[in-house]
């Protein structure tokens, strides 16, 4: 992912489908009311594709008609324009909705929803989505003002709708006619063996998780003739907690968790393995050690990837993933490790 300036960083993302047919062609399936549009218009990331929300009377609104159900979620991207806020929601049940300031890129008001979020995308675009459990049957965005009421005139940018079953948006899934669906993310690097000393090392990892949903999201090192001898660090199914486990031969030889302060802001781990001297580093310190339990036996493990033998598949970000041959030194790993 090269988005937000900076260094790229692994984008690992599970499977989902835009339910939005069109996603950024307001003048086409969608409908407007009171609504003038305009096309060409500056957006995210130095693209031209956004587009001129202009109110020409009371309710400015476009809707589109989807058809899914269970829990969903809602995001586009705005820009205040003339005008500084957004409404945005989908109809179904209760009709999960909310308004957005796009001066500041707070929450006015919501309603019917189980999740908000905004998130900054630079040069004063947000995302702005919404989640609920409904049975959907179309979509809206509507032009308002930073202090959540409708207008009749005035004008906001926006670009890049989607509608996707889940708790949180992933990446813009773009669509032309259709609804489209994005394959979960796959990353396996196999016939490593030369690389990774089974008897002793560190798993080192900068990561973030793209939502604290309760889930467990893991990558492995494992040996792919014997599943019996693995060791995975992630996410786990309690909130904010991280989870690492070794077992050789089928048999745990060390099982540490440390609960973090936000998992989806970036952490640096490191998961230390020794024969009775396993240590578990989390931005520059020891969280957890065990002094009692066997390593593998040289030549194991040769395959890692980011997820556990081909399920609980990490979502999330990665802007560094090494493995080290040796049980580093405290000194190493609080260098190493250290925000």
């Amino acid at each position: 992912d090269y988005t937000g300036g900076g260094c790229p960083h692994i984008l690992a993302e599970p499977q989902r489908t835009n339910q939005i047919t069109q996603n950024n062609q307001f003048d086409t399936t969608w409908v407007a009311s009171n609504l003038g549009l305009t096309s060409g218009q500056n957006g995210i990331y130095n693209t031209t594709d956004a587009w001129l929300f202009n109110a020409t009377n009371s309710l400015a609104n476009v809707t589109i008609s989807v058809s899914t159900s269970g829990e969903n979620t809602y995001s586009v991207y705005a820009k205040a324009g003339t005008e500084d806020g957004i409404f945005i929601r989908f109809t179904g049940g209760s009709n999960p909705r909310a308004f957005f300031n796009l001066t500041n890129g707070t929450l006015i008001s919501e309603s019917g929803t189980t999740n908000t979020n905004v998130e900054n995308v630079g040069n004063g675009w947000y995302r702005c989505s919404i989640t609920g459990s409904e049975t959907i049957t179309d979509a809206r965005i509507y032009v308002a003002d930073s202090s959540g009421n409708f207008v009749s005139s005035g004008n906001i940018y926006v670009q890049y709708s989607q509608l996707e079953n889940g708790s949180y948006p992933t990446s813009i899934i773009p669509t032309s006619g259709s609804t489209v669906t994005r394959n979960q993310d796959i990353f396996t690097r196999d016939g490593i063996g030369s690389l990774i000393n089974s008897t002793e090392g560190v798993l080192f990892v900068e990561m973030a998780a793209l939502s604290n949903d309760g889930t467990y999201r893991l990558m492995n090192i494992r040996d792919v003739s014997n599943t019996d001898n693995f060791i995975y660090l992630g996410y786990k199914d309690a909130s904010n907690t991280i989870r690492t486990r070794i077992e050789v031969g089928g048999v745990a030889s060390t099982d540490m968790e440390f609960v973090l302060s936000n998992e989806t802001e970036f952490n640096k781990i490191a998961i230390k393995w020794k024969t009775n001297d396993f240590a578990l580093w989390v931005n520059g310190v020891e969280v957890a050690t065990d002094s009692s339990g066997v390593s593998f036996t040289a030549n194991t493990l040769d395959e890692l990837s980011l997820d556990r033998n081909g399920s609980l598949e990490f979502n999330g970000k990665v802007k560094q993933l090494q493995v080290f041959k040796t049980a580093l030194t405290d000194s190493e790993l609080i260098a190493l490790t250290t925000i």
